[in-house]
Order: structure tokens, then C-alpha cells, then sequence
């Protein structure tokens, strides 16, 4: 799949879930699974990009200030609609989930490249696109493990920085491309 197709699919999936989230509205029970979900986000990426714990733990603090708020509401719309605002203040932790996810497809990419059985000519294209996908994997890790933002600009600017970059992975094209040629002379035997 093109990074374009890739884009426009994930565009239209979110556009989708975005509105399926206004057409619904927020629920408690759901918030709930998001905070739950936020927690231990903040526990791994802490873990993993510590350059981002003071961020990290100013965010986390905010959020829970908001949380606390509304678990006093009695009123269960009004109630879900404050854990939302809580929710949404993890900003540095989504876009960290961003980046955690992109890493993950750049991943699979990987897998489903080396899952590929291939003439010695196309396995030299393979390890190419491979190499390059590892590099700018590890490139990613390594500039965030090293990241020191000063506020939460410069954090989310450094993680949008990545996604970018990852973004721009090749190994899908690569894929698509080796598969198609497979299929083809399939076609023609």
C-alpha cells in the first residue's frame, strides 16, 4: 500500500471514529478505559523516553486534577463529559501513542518483508528497504531517548518530528512492489 493510499485509509477510519465519538458522546465507562489506558502509557513511555518525564508527569498531574473534578459530578453526561477534558490532556502521551504505533507498522513492515520468499535479486532489494527501515527505527528510539524538551511545544514538536519521519517509511512500497511482481509471474506461468 502507497504512504498516500495508507494515509488517506487512516484519515478516513479516524474521520469515521471521530464522528462515531460526537454522535455518541463521551460515556463514563468508556472514559474510564481511556484514563486506565493513559496510566500505563505514562508508566511506559517514562520508562522508555525519560528526556519527557518532567513533561510527562506535569501533564499526568493536570489531568488528574481535571479527573478528580469530575468524578464529584453526580450528573453521569455532565460527569463523562469533564473525564473527557481530563483525557484530553494527556497531549505529549497521544502523540507518544502516535509514534509507539507508527514504530509498531514500521515493524510489521519488516516482518512481512522477511516473510517473503524471493530470487536472490529481488532479496537484495528486500534487504535494502529493510536496513533502511531498521535504521530509521532505531534512528527514531534514539531521538527520543535523547530528547530534553524545555516545555510541552518543544515535546510535541520533536514527536511530531518522528511521526513524520516515520511516516515517510518505504518498506510498505517495497512490499507492495515485491508481492506485485510475484503475483504477476504467477499470472504469466
Amino acid at each position: 500500500m502507497s504512504m498516500i493510499t495508507h494515509a488517506m485509509k487512516t484519515l478516513g477510519v479516524a474521520a469515521f471514529a471521530g464522528w462515531m465519538l460526537l454522535a455518541c458522546g463521551p460515556s463514563a465507562k468508556n472514559e474510564q478505559q481511556y484514563w486506565d489506558h493513559n496510566q500505563a502509557a505514562v508508566t511506559e513511555f517514562k520508562g522508555r523516553w525519560s528526556g519527557f518525564n518532567a513533561l510527562v508527569d506535569q501533564e499526568a498531574a493536570d489531568a488528574k486534577v481535571a479527573w478528580d473534578a469530575a468524578g464529584k459530578l453526580t450528573n453521569e453526561d455532565e460527569k463523562a463529559a469533564k473525564m473527557k477534558e481530563a483525557n484530553a490532556k494527556f497531549e505529549i502521551i497521544a502523540r507518544m501513542k502516535e509514534v509507539d504505533s507508527k514504530l509498531d507498522g514500521v515493524q510489521s513492515n519488516i516482518d512481512k518483508l522477511n516473510a517473503l520468499k524471493l530470487t536472490k535479486s529481488e532479496d537484495s532489494t528486500r534487504q535494502t528497504a529493510v536496513e533502511k527501515a531498521r535504521t530509521l527505527m532505531s534512528d527514531v528510539e534514539v531521538a527520543l531517548a535523547t530528547a530534553q524538551p524545555a516545555d510541552k511545544p518543544a515535546a510535541l514538536d520533536v514527536l511530531g518530528t518522528q511521526v513524520s519521519a516515520l511516516i515517510g517509511d518505504t518498506s510498505d512500497t517495497t512490499y507492495s512492489q515485491l508481492t506485485k511482481k510475484k503475483s504477476s509471474s504467477k499470472k504469466k506461468k
